[in-house]
C-alpha cells in the first residue's frame, strides 16, 4: 500500500503530466504573466484538433442552390435583358431550315414550304429585335 504522501506525488505526477499534454507549449506563451493569469495558467487547457481539410466541408456540401451575393444582382440584370431570346433564335433557325427545304423541294409545295418557312424565321427576328 501507498502511504498518503506518495498517493499525493503520484497525483501530482499525474497532473504535471496532463497538464503538460494538454496546454500549448511554453515558447508560445508571453515572456510576462500578471497575476491575475497565474492562476488561470495553471488550470488546464483543452486544445482544438487539427482540422483536416481533405474531408468533407460545408462548402462543398451545397447541391446546386446558394444565396445569393452581391455579384448575382448584376448577373441577373444582365440576364434579364436577354431573357426570352431563345424562343426567338429557334424560330429563326426553323425558320431558315423550311426556307432552305422548301427551295430544295422545288415546285408549289416547295414555295409553300418556303414561304412559311420565311414567315417564321421574319416573325423570329421580329421577337428578337422588338
Amino acid at each position: 500500500m501507498l502511504g498518503i504522501a506518495q498517493q499525493a506525488a503520484v497525483a501530482q505526477a499525474v497532473v504535471s503530466q496532463s497538464e503538460a499534454l494538454v496546454s500549448p507549449p511554453a515558447a508560445t506563451a508571453p515572456a510576462a504573466v500578471a497575476p491575475a493569469q497565474s492562476a488561470a495558467a495553471t488550470a488546464p487547457q483543452v486544445v482544438a484538433p487539427a482540422v483536416d481539410p481533405s474531408g468533407p466541408t460545408v462548402a462543398a456540401s451545397r447541391a446546386g442552390i446558394a444565396p445569393k451575393s452581391a455579384d448575382d444582382t448584376h448577373q441577373m440584370a444582365m440576364m434579364d435583358q436577354h431573357m426570352g431570346e431563345g424562343q426567338n433564335i429557334a424560330l429563326m433557325v426553323v425558320g431558315g431550315a423550311a426556307l432552305i427545304t422548301g427551295l430544295l423541294i422545288g415546285g408549289g409545295a416547295g414555295a409553300a414550304v418556303a414561304i412559311g418557312g420565311a414567315a417564321i424565321g421574319l416573325l423570329g427576328l421580329y421577337g428578337y429585335v422588338k
